[in-house]
């Protein structure tokens, strides 16, 4: 294996509808990954990490095929009038598409829907219910999956307030967006999240030293 090969070689694998093929490199631009024939025949390039994790399994055409198997589940579709049904869709494309105009907010940065879901319209309508009227589907923690854990149905204002641009804490009497506190006190979001959501004082938070687990767990 090169030097600036892959550390783990992953050529002839499946990962469900692709196979890869060629490793490329990374660059300033785009991480490593792999150039995969997916089972339509086109060509597509994945990152090692979402081939491993499973939030790739195509190129892109099976979200589309999943989303039509579901269209006759518990009359929620109707012609894709339901409102529940277009959260669901839209939350897989997003998530599992990279032509989707929102990709790199989700997908890209790596948000995925769990299996359950992914495959599934009505496992996502028996965890969730129907879509309440005015509310909207949120993530708890905004760098974690789509998952029955981790998701629930909130107002605008709400999620608005869950959103990490917008999201509140007090520093030495200063308070501040979390973005904000990251750029402050040279800490990632996902850490910063991370130690806020396991309770820590947000004080300590941002100035505790990054151990090497919590290191690595930040790249």
């Amino acid at each position: 294996m090169p030097i600036n090969g892959p550390l783990k070689n992953l050529q002839g694998q499946r990962f469900g509808a692709l196979v890869a093929s060629s490793y490329i490199p990374g660059s300033k631009l785009s991480h490593s990954g792999w150039l995969c024939q997916c089972e339509c025949g086109k060509q597509t390039k994945v990152s090692t990490n979402q081939l491993l994790a499973g939030r790739s399994r195509s190129c892109g055409c099976k979200v589309g095929e999943n989303i039509s198997k579901a269209r006759t589940v518990h009359g929620h579709t109707a012609g894709g009038n339901s409102r529940t049904y277009r959260i669901w869709a839209n939350m897989n494309t997003r998530c599992h598409n990279p032509k989707a105009d929102n990709w790199a907010h989700y997908g890209g940065r790596g948000i995925a829907v769990c299996s359950r879901w992914r495959e599934s319209f009505s496992a996502f309508l028996a965890d969730m219910g129907p879509a309440p009227e005015g509310l909207s589907l949120d993530r708890i923690n905004t760098d974690g999956p789509y998952e029955p854990a981790n998701c629930r149905w909130v107002s605008m204002r709400e999620q608005a307030a869950n959103k990490r641009s917008t999201r509140e804490i007090t520093v030495a009497d200063q308070r501040m967006t979390v973005s904000q506190a990251c750029e402050r006190y040279g800490v990632s979001y996902s850490l910063l999240h991370s130690r806020l959501a396991s309770g820590w004082d947000p004080a300590r938070a941002c100035t505790a030293p990054i151990r090497k687990t919590q290191r690595r767990a930040a790249v």
